[in-house]
């Protein structure tokens, strides 16, 4: 008995993500933009005359990544036993015998906040009992595939608002990659939407929808370019316009800041070390309508163009 009481005890204390419905809509009112729809390698159909429920994601853990995947989460308007969720499959099924592969999951890092949408039916609008059921993993010391059997009260049809230029807030600090030397300059980004809008930063699809940022140093009013984080191609098609929701947070993993061919001390060189006080870094995620050139821009003058708060911390 006393055994049973610890397990227990130490499964009410284990840290888990948050879950949470944001409502119902259809498929064509779901921004095509949205940057979940695109982070995963497999992709996602998303059929414009079909319902979706809209659940967003916490990652509340201090020391794990979550793994997320649409096609792992239903809705279910029945009273299911445990073995029956266990058990369930299908599309949009929950079982716990698919193995979350990391390149089929969008990766949340601790303290990322993201929605994802899973069909369902007008059914959850006049069913007394509705629960989203699914299964995710994580990453870490004690981590593993997890069970969801979560009640949704409030159910409610939402519409998204458009997404615009400068509305998202974006940081930058200092990270250790793992599978690389201390020395070596890793750095991610915090991007925010805290806006009642949506907000636009640009992507890269063919390294996993990587975020990309440019990098200003700000001195008497004139911004000379640093360098840019993460990869840019000039494949085209590949960088693209990506959105946030409000409320969205997306922290990127650790990443290296390609220089220009101007500031950079040899042409293989692929990384740099920022300034360790960054009160002076301006952080751009996007063109927003302005034609920035990659290289040879050191030391053009933008000193009408407003920072938009997107200063380094």
């Amino acid at each position: 008995m006393i055994a049973v009481l610890l397990m227990l005890n130490l499964r009410a204390q284990e840290e888990v993500p948050e879950f949470s419905l944001v409502g119902i809509c259809e498929g064509k009112d779901i921004p095509s933009s949205y940057y979940t729809l695109h982070a995963k390698h497999d992709g996602q159909s998303i059929h414009p005359d079909l319902l979706y429920a809209c659940f967003r994601v916490t990652n509340t853990t201090k020391n794990h990544d979550v793994l997320i995947h649409h096609d792992r989460f239903r809705l279910s308007t029945s009273h299911l036993t445990e073995d029956e969720i266990l058990n369930a499959d299908g599309r949009g099924g929950c079982g716990m015998a698919y193995v979350l592969r990391r390149l089929q999951s969008v990766v949340m890092r601790p303290g990322e906040s993201l929605c994802f949408f899973t069909e369902c039916t007008d059914e959850v609008f006049t069913t007394p009992s509705v629960s989203l059921l699914g299964t995710y993993s994580l990453e870490g010391e004690n981590g593993g595939t997890r069970q969801l059997n979560q009640p949704l009260k409030n159910i409610r049809k939402i519409t998204f608002p458009d997404a615009d230029f400068g509305l998202i807030k974006v940081d930058i600090r200092r990270e250790k990659d793992p599978h690389s030397a201390p020395e070596v300059p890793f750095y991610a980004l915090t991007l925010r939407c805290d806006s009642d809008s949506a907000g636009y930063f640009l992507c890269n699809r063919q390294y996993g929808c990587r975020a990309i940022a440019m990098i200003f140093q700000l001195r008497e009013g004139r911004l000379s370019y640093l360098g840019t984080f993460g990869s840019q191609s000039s494949k085209r098609g590949d960088v693209f316009h990506a959105s946030l929701l409000p409320g969205d947070c997306h922290i990127t993993k650790p990443e290296l800041i390609s220089v220009s061919s101007v500031n950079a001390p040899d042409p293989e060189y692929q990384g740099m070390m920022l300034p360790e006080d960054l009160s002076d870094i301006i952080l751009i995620p996007h063109e927003g309508g302005l034609a920035i050139p990659v290289n040879e821009n050191d030391g053009e003058d933008f000193s009408d163009i407003p920072d938009e708060g997107l200063t380094g911390s």
